[in-house]
């Protein structure tokens, strides 16, 4: 796949606009994470796959750990309740 571009100006730094095929290629969209890198005198830019995985996700949420269920009280009925 090749397409030509142009860099334009991006406030103080340089910025390329990617085409929609290679974005769809990448699985990636607006928004999105991805990492850049110069590998032999090329930019590869790779999509952090890791990002969609529950455990990513939740890192910062759940320990990993099984959760623990407990009954909640409610109260008793005060409408037509069937319990």
């Amino acid at each position: 796949m090749n397409n030509t571009v142009t860099i334009g100006k991006w406030g103080n730094a340089q910025g390329l606009r990617l085409p929609k095929l290679f974005c769809d290629a990448l699985g990636i969209g607006v928004g999105d994470k991805v990492t850049v890198s110069l590998e032999d005198n090329k930019i590869v830019i790779e999509n952090l796959l890791e990002q969609h995985t529950i455990s990513s996700r939740m890192k910062n949420d759940w320990d990993g750990k099984p959760l623990k269920a407990y009954e909640v009280d409610w109260g008793e009925p005060v409408g037509k309740e069937i319990w």
